[in-house]
């Protein structure tokens, strides 16, 4: 049985004597669901290290064959081992070949596994130790064959690069190109929204960026969710990226670790939109105040709006800044280095967890950050409500600049024809709706942008203050970069 264990990565155990044990009805997950140690039936000699070592050695091979789809190294291994040990090489040649193969001896595993699994003298092993040296060799070789598969044949190491450019938004030219193209789109109920349409559109932007030049595996698994939308959601709501992971690669980024990416890209996504919102709000500011400089009553409100949108571009960029180059930098860093130094399958999970659980939680993600995660999506609502005030004022002020544009070209064609410029009736509704303008439509949106400007400062008040006491130094940094001249301070006082 643990010949076999040892040998080949199958489990033979109907009378559950084996110190190994496994889950028949486990069909997914197979790595960390499938096989686990009876630890009380660890043999008392053997001790608990050594047995998971065992446990290990197994997995992989079970993992290489049925997973990775590599049988033929695995019996190829079976043959070596059972051969060195039948033809009397004994037990200290076993272990030599499983010393001295190195990474690439097919039969180095297998070998030092045979060293114990043998039905004759030859093949036992004189000390726990002597076993413990086999064991640990049998993992090392096994270990790196899943490892070479992994990285060589399944691009684990492109796939990490995909899930950064495109679920953690890192491909910016990309990202760019499909919130412009999405922007209509995304702004309709959600209802009425179509997969198809969505996917045309991202393959467009892929097209348009340097996206296309990432590996066909990685463009293949790129795709488009959307969530069951409630009865007043519109399509930001709703609208996702997708990266489909099949086997071997699913076992790197289970069901969790996939529905954390989905909650970071909806985190980041909604950052970027209001980076857009903003930069629209510039374009639209700009054209104002070209198209608008007639209108001497507007100007102050035209300035106010300007002010308010820098301070809104200062804050969204510094939470950038944060979170694209302090979280994600930092920590695509650390997980590089933990790949770099992984020896076994478990210790890629590991560091790709780690990296995952650090972004998550200090992208305000993880229950206790709520109410900083509230709080932010309370100052993006303001951004959008910004944003509509800035329409509704450029559509007024426009309206009423055209208006007075077409009264004066009508005055002029009449002087030309020797008549007068105007008549009385004229005069008297053309100052009419002057005089609203000015006393209606100018106070109205003087009012909606103070509200929008005093609820946004709040906000950003109380979410500075919560900054300020956090136990994370990089948040209680990005507090003092938010209010670096005391700004938001003074008028919370």
């Amino acid at each position: 049985m643990a010949r076999k264990w040892m040998l080949e990565g199958q489990l033979e155990d109907p009378w559950e004597e084996f110190f190994v044990a496994v889950n028949v009805d486990v069909t997914a997950n197979l790595w960390t669901d499938k096989y686990s140690l009876r630890a009380d039936m660890v043999p008392s000699f053997l001790g608990e290290e050594l047995a998971r070592l065992v446990l290990v050695v197994g997995k992989s091979l079970n993992f290489v064959r049925h997973v990775c789809g590599d049988r033929e190294w695995v019996m190829t291994t079976y043959r070596v081992a059972t051969n060195s040990v039948g033809t009397g090489t004994g037990r200290a040649a076993a272990i030599a070949a499983a010393a001295t193969a190195g990474g690439s001896g097919v039969g180095a595993a297998a070998a030092a596994a045979a060293a114990g699994g043998g039905g004759g003298g030859g093949g036992l092993w004189a000390s726990v130790a002597e076993m413990r040296r086999a064991v640990e060799s049998a993992k090392g070789v096994v270990s790196r064959r899943l490892l070479e598969l992994l990285f060589d044949k399944y691009m684990i190491a492109e796939h990490m690069q995909g899930l950064r450019k495109f679920m953690l938004l890192g491909q910016g030219d990309f990202v760019q190109v499909l919130m412009d193209q999405l922007q209509g789109d995304l702004a309709r109920p959600a209802t009425s929204l179509y997969l198809h349409n969505l996917s045309g559109h991202l393959e467009s932007a892929v097209r348009s960026s340097n996206a296309q030049f990432e590996p066909e595996d990685v463009l293949d698994r790129l795709d488009v969710r959307l969530f069951e939308p409630s009865h007043s959601d519109v399509g930001w709501d709703v609208f996702s990226l997708d990266y489909k992971l099949t086997p071997p690669l699913d076992t790197i980024f289970g069901v969790a670790a996939q529905h954390k990416y989905l909650q970071l890209f909806n985190f980041l996504w909604r950052l970027k939109r209001m980076e857009t919102i903003l930069a629209g709000v510039w374009q639209r500011q700009m054209a104002q105040a070209r198209a608008l400089r007639t209108l001497a009553e507007l100007a102050p409100e035209l300035h106010r709006g300007t002010v308010l949108r820098a301070e809104m571009v200062h804050f969204i960029f510094q939470m950038q800044y944060y979170f694209m180059f302090e979280v994600l930098e930092c920590s695509w860093d650390a997980l590089q280095g933990g790949l770099r130094t992984a020896v076994d399958m478990d210790g890629v999970i590991a560091a790709h967890s780690r990296f995952l659980d650090e972004v998550h939680a200090r992208a305000l993600l993880s229950a206790q950050e709520r109410p900083l995660l509230g709080q932010l999506r309370s100052i993006y609502t303001e951004i959008v409500k910004f944003e509509s005030a800035v329409e509704a004022l450029d559509r007024a002020g426009t309206a009423e600049a055209e208006a007075r544009a077409r009264f004066e070209q009508q005055k002029y064609a009449q002087s030309l024809k020797g008549k007068w410029g105007s008549t009385a009736p004229e005069e008297e509704a053309q100052v009419q709706r002057s005089k609203h303008f000015a006393t209606v439509v100018v106070p109205r949106a003087r009012a909606h942008l103070s509200v929008i400007q005093q609820s946004y400062r709040e906000m950003v008040g109380r979410f500075l203050a919560m900054l300020s006491g956090h136990k994370d130094v990089s948040l209680r940094f990005l507090c003092i970069r938010l209010d670096h001249n005391k700004y938001y301070s003074k008028h919370s006082e």
